[in-house]
C-alpha cells in the first residue's frame, strides 16, 4: 500500500502506475501560444494524419477546443 500525499488515501501500487497524466498549462493561453499549438498541430498532422483532432486536443495540449462554429476563410 502507498499513502497518497494530497488526499491521505492508501492506494495499491498497480492503481498508481495505471494512471495517465494529462498536461495542464501553467499560464492562460495567449495568442502566441495558441498560434504555436496550431502550427505544431498542422505539422504533426501532415506527418501523422489525424494525430491531433477534436477528441484529443485537450489531453495533448491542455487547451480546450473552441465551442464556436468554424468559419470559412475569405
Amino acid at each position: 500500500m502507498w499513502k497518497g500525499g494530497r488526499d491521505d488515501y492508501q492506494y495499491y501500487r498497480n492503481q498508481v502506475y495505471m494512471t495517465t497524466p494529462i498536461w495542464e498549462p501553467v499560464f492562460e493561453p495567449d495568442a502566441a501560444m495558441l498560434s504555436n499549438i496550431g502550427d505544431g498541430a498542422i505539422k504533426i498532422n501532415q506527418a501523422v494524419p489525424g494525430y491531433f483532432n477534436a477528441d484529443n486536443l485537450r489531453d495533448l495540449t491542455g487547451i480546450n477546443m473552441s465551442n464556436l462554429p468554424a468559419t470559412p476563410e475569405g
